[in-house]
């Protein structure tokens, strides 16, 4: 019987859920605060002997507000910058991209052994 297997396996894992979220209920992981705290003090105590300390983490002060506007400020400009030149200079660019695609499609389409007379 082909259904036994799939029922079987969804059975299993509603199972183990449904023991995990019993254990849990009555550990206290979902119960008050104090039930909670009270949980994770027990823990930290049976798993601290097989831990050991980890190395103490320096971390770098965070940049000032006006440090971080300044740069924002600047790359805002840069970019606002870098296209305002693009603008001022596209009629020299479509020229040259006309000019370079015009070259290209006469070289394409030229023949390059004329017929001799």
């Amino acid at each position: 019987m082909p259904v036994i297997g799939p029922v079987l396996r969804l059975g299993t894992k509603f199972g183990i859920l449904g023991g995990a979220f019993y254990y849990t209920t009555q550990a206290g992981l979902w119960g008050s605060c104090a039930e909670t705290e009270e949980l994770y003090r027990e823990m930290y105590k049976t798993a601290a002997p097989y831990t050991k300390q980890g190395p103490m983490l320096e971390f770098p002060d965070l940049p000032r507000v006006s440090d971080a506007t300044r740069a924002i400020t600047n790359t805002w400009n840069g970019g606002v910058i870098t296209s305002t030149n693009f603008l001022m200079h596209l009629p020299t660019h479509v020229t040259n991209w006309t000019t370079a695609a015009y070259n290209k499609v006469n070289e394409l389409v030229s023949d390059p052994n004329p017929p001799s007379a």
